[in-house]
């Protein structure tokens, strides 16, 4: 029912999101690799990441790690002592970017607010 009321709307000329967050990074005229339904609004807006700056948030939040990868919708993040679920969430948000944490015996990977261990 839903695809369908999606479809038709589509075909009325209305932009259908697939989820409120993608409606507020258009309408703010930021954009957003962040999730699952991405990517949203004007990728060119996306935050800036120097890898230095990543680093040392890092640290300033007590932990131990350092950036593995970096790529425009991705980046990788080797945590060596720290909790992976707070690292993955405030940069996500920050970055709007896909992060992947690898550390220790935990592997974290978290898309869209999907979470669960990947190799």
């Amino acid at each position: 029912m839903k695809d369908k009321i999606a479809s038709l709307a589509r075909e009325m000329g209305f932009r259908v999101y697939e989820s409120a967050c993608g409606a507020n990074i258009e309408a703010a005229g930021l954009g957003c690799y962040a999730c699952r339904w991405g990517p949203c609004g004007d990728l060119s807006r996306l935050p800036s990441v120097d890898v230095g700056d990543v680093n040392e948030f890092i640290k300033y939040l007590g932990y131990s790690g350092r950036v593995e990868q970096l790529r425009d919708n991705k980046i990788v993040i080797r945590l060596d002592k720290g909790d992976a679920r707070r690292v993955e969430a405030m940069l996500r948000e920050l970055l709007r970017r896909e992060v992947v944490i690898r550390g220790g015996f935990t592997k974290h990977h978290c898309v869209g607010g999907v979470c669960g261990d990947s190799d």
